[in-house]
């Protein structure tokens, strides 16, 4: 992790979900409170400001009890216009002075003078000024419901919701339900709830915050827009994972708040977050500070918090921001102008963080500390989660530096390889690595093979009495993921990049057919038999390498050498979880198949595939890396409308799983010589330990293991190939 990260985390636009008004207060707000009154208001003024000062430090461990009475406590400070007013413009502008540029404040009015109206009136009040002072932040507002002060108190409030959420719909965006959840049964507020969902505005529900399943099933059948917490939803702190499934099968953003979580003591540690849970499963989640004031936190320190317990990238971060945006209750245009904003910052730090090193370098040694990555990779995986690792080091490699600095600032090659077919040689300039100055390989052949299933399409490099090498692209990807690769590696070899089944310009299986990893371990070998290949190597890229590893497994004595690029095996699938990552992956494959019958795919720009092939990855693609696959990858079908050539059922994972077990069986197999490359900010699929049992597994078989890290995203082959063209060149010597 970058040595700034917490200034670049505190300079990062967020979007803060879920913060209580009340509880957000900061302890010189509370003061400036104290000093409004006077002793005839409250004689035991000292006493209080003692008890609030004791109650938000940050080190007296609180119980969840003790968190109401700090709210009831506060409440007395916030007993008229004017308090609830300054509380109001204080909380707005200390979020947007850590860079906050979305808010959305919730508060359960209490009558004022008699009235709620007044109450909420002073808040928008709060709002509207601060607007006015161009602070840069757009705040919205969810009024809340006090579960402890029952269902007659919430009639009003949900009346003057839907009357606010019509006349002040720039302001009031809908309902939360917060409060003790013993005081009440959820259930008698649900037509209250549908109520508000019926008048167009959100909803958002305090959910198994403490336990109780049968409310927490309840809330989420009800499918609010969004729910808080969701402590109580993990299978690590109850027995039964439905719970999970049901939220997984809703899709119901979860706000989550890590500080509060662990104050309160309904997690034991930040490492025992179920953020950590959510993640795995692919549930849509916001970082929150819930009550920054009563928990002494920021949202940039929730965000390093996140960032350092889990070990992940700034980038990771950045992305995390990025996809709460999707989840805020702002409309639609107003989404649109948050979006230029982040993406106005991430132009800026594109260097600092979506390129966290500033160098192309090979790393040789194991100095790195651990991190983590969280792809939310439409492009490569549907969800994939990532844990990063520090590198193992098998063999020391030299250390080289690219030379142009606006190749060090975007990771591009400073010359564009030629692809004049017609030449018989393509030339890299000076700037590439000594081994690869010059290189003269034959021209890619195109092909087109006969299979059971169609067509499988591809093209071939190298003479045709080279040795015989086998390229597997990765998910979502073709064999244009090589082009910049194939050029620079040792002119001996006959390389064959492949489009796999439903992949570039490869046919689909039939739509009965669904895909899964087994396949791929098939077609290669339906390949090696076509070429006539006793013995072959194989190079593979995130899941071409996962599939690569596991057929030289399967078929050791066929297998000479293999490299996979930043993937070591097919992530495995816990025996607890197996059901309901299927059950997901079915009901994904199905909504599928339902949206290819009822159409062809919306047309989409040029720029917009770009677009979404690099906001995908997290910007593993630039432009230039999309050109190069959208060769194989995109096809036009009406003017400045195109649509992407792979098969739309490749969207959902694939509907068979591999155990751990299965596949530290397979690499004590593996005879081959085996070098893994990672790529620095590339996605990591399990915890280290994990990955060091697996390459251990391999070295009883192999004679040769080598793992190297080399600076760089997912896509590094393809976007700066000579950073690790001479490691493979290396490899491939003495065939």
């Amino acid at each position: 992790m970058m040595n700034n990260s917490s200034e670049i985390l505190n300079s990062m636009p967020k979007a803060e979900l879920h913060a209580h008004l009340n509880g957000s207060l900061s302890l010189s707000t509370i003061q400036k409170l104290i000093d409004l009154k006077t002793a005839h208001h409250c004689e035991d003024v000292h006493n209080l400001e003692s008890i609030i000062s004791k109650l938000c430090d940050e080190k007296h461990n609180k119980t969840l009890d003790e968190c109401f009475q700090v709210f009831k406590i506060i409440h007395q400070l916030t007993d008229s216009e004017k308090s609830i007013y300054i509380a109001t413009v204080d909380v707005i502008k200390e979020f947007a002075k850590e860079n906050v540029r979305y808010l959305e404040l919730r508060t359960t009015p209490r009558a004022i003078d008699g009235s709620i109206d007044t109450y909420v009136n002073a808040v928008i009040k709060g709002i509207d000024d601060c607007r006015k002072e161009k602070i840069p932040i757009l705040v919205k507002l969810l009024l809340s419901i006090d579960r402890s002060r029952g269902v007659d108190v919430a009639k009003q409030i949900v009346d003057l919701t839907i009357s606010l959420g019509h006349a002040r719909n720039d302001v009031v965006v809908g309902l939360d339900v917060s409060g003790n959840m013993a005081m009440s049964n959820i259930t008698d507020y649900f037509p209250l709830l549908q109520k508000v969902k019926d008048a167009g505005l959100k909803l958002t529900v305090h959910t198994a915050e403490v336990r109780n399943d049968a409310e927490a099933e309840a809330i989420l059948r009800l499918k609010p827009d969004r729910i808080g917490h969701g402590t109580f939803i993990s299978p690590s702190l109850i027995e039964s994972p439905h719970l999970l499934n049901l939220l997984m099968e809703s899709n119901i953003p979860v706000e989550l708040c890590l500080t509060s979580n662990l104050v309160c003591k309904t997690v034991p540690s930040y490492q025992d977050h179920h953020l950590k849970v959510f993640l795995e499963h692919g549930i849509p989640f916001s970082i929150c500070t819930d009550d920054k004031g009563v928990f002494s936190t920021s949202l940039s320190q929730e965000y390093l918090i996140v960032s350092r317990t889990f070990n992940f990238t700034l980038s990771t971060m950045w992305s995390f921001s990025w996809k709460s945006l999707d989840y805020t209750f702002a409309a639609q245009n107003e989404k649109e102008d948050l979006r230029k904003i982040w993406k106005e910052w991430e132009h800026k730090n594109e260097k600092r963080v979506l390129r966290t090193s500033s160098d192309l370098v090979l790393n040789t040694n194991c100095q790195y500390e651990d991190q983590a990555g969280q792809c939310f990779d439409v492009y490569i995986f549907d969800v994939v989660r990532i844990f990063k690792r520090k590198a193992i080091q098998f063999s020391q490699i030299k250390k080289t530096k690219m030379e142009n600095e606006a190749e060090k600032k975007f990771f591009r090659l400073q010359h564009i390889i030629p692809r004049d077919l017609s030449s018989a040689s393509v030339k890299v300039s000076a700037g590439s690595s000594p081994s690869s100055q010059i290189v003269s390989v034959n021209a890619p052949e195109e092909f087109i093979f006969k299979m059971v299933f169609g067509n499988l399409a591809g093209k071939i490099w190298g003479p045709p009495d080279g040795h015989p090498v086998l390229a597997l692209h990765g998910w979502l990807d073709n064999s244009g993921t090589f082009d910049t690769l194939i050029p620079l590696l040792p002119p001996n070899l006959r390389i064959v990049a492949v489009d796999t089944a439903g992949h570039g310009l490869s046919d689909p299986f039939p739509p009965d057919i669904a895909y899964n990893f087994v396949d791929c371990v098939l077609g290669i070998e339906r390949l090696a038999r076509h070429f006539n290949w006793d013995k072959f190597s194989l190079i593979g890229h995130s899941l071409g390498g996962a599939m690569a590893m596991m057929y030289a497994g399967v078929f050791p004595d066929k297998v000479d050498k293999l490299v996979c690029l930043d993937v070591v095996r097919v992530i495995p699938t816990k025996t607890e979880t197996i059901h309901l990552r299927l059950q997901k992956a079915t009901h994904k494959l199905l909504k599928l198949e339902n949206a290819i019958i009822a159409g062809p795919e919306k047309p989409m720009s040029y720029a917009d595939a770009v677009e979404r092939c690099v906001m995908g990855t997290f910007g593993s693609l630039d432009e230039k890396a999309c050109d190069i696959l959208f060769k194989r990858g995109l096809k036009k079908v009406e003017e400045d409308g195109y649509v992407f050539t792979r098969d739309r059922r490749l969207l959902a994972a694939p509907l068979s799983f591999i155990a751990k077990e299965h596949q530290l069986f397979l690499a004590h197999k593996v005879t081959a010589d085996v070098l893994i490359i990672k790529f620095s900010e590339g996605p990591y699929f399990e915890a280290p330990e994990d990955y060091e049992e697996h390459i251990e597994a391999l070295k009883t078989s192999s004679k040769r293991v080598q793992y190297v890290t080399v600076e760089g995203m997912h896509h590094t082959h393809l976007r700066n190939p000579e950073s690790i063209s001479s490691i493979i060149s290396e490899f491939f010597k003495n065939l």
